[in-house]
């Protein structure tokens, strides 16, 4: 994470480098952003906040996948890059899910 926000000042305090620093760093975030929408076909359970999934599961609804160890992985990578990429997320709902 640090890396992204290094390479984006030194690219901007470069001289030239300056003018490419904005299409290098909205392509990361979009690249990362990519990658974590991918994630979402690995595991349909790990989409949303993770809290619906969990009342469920505590009302004795089952709900398939909403437990497992591939949507346990799938959750803490793709709130990783969400939160690395920039976008708006609460980490809430997702670390219930995790923490379940």
């Amino acid at each position: 994470l640090d890396f992204k926000w290094a390479w984006t000042f030194s690219l901007l305090h470069g001289g030239l480098w300056g003018l490419v620093s904005f299409p290098v760093f909205a392509t990361m975030c979009v690249t990362l952003t990519i990658a974590a929408a991918c994630l979402a076909l690995i595991a349909p359970a790990a989409c949303g906040s993770g809290i619906p999934h969990i009342k469920a599961v505590l009302n004795g609804i089952r709900v398939p996948g909403a437990l497992a160890v591939r949507t346990l992985l799938v959750k803490f990578f793709g709130i990783t890059l969400v939160v690395a990429s920039g976008l708006p997320a609460g980490r809430e709902g997702p670390m219930v899910q995790i923490g379940t």
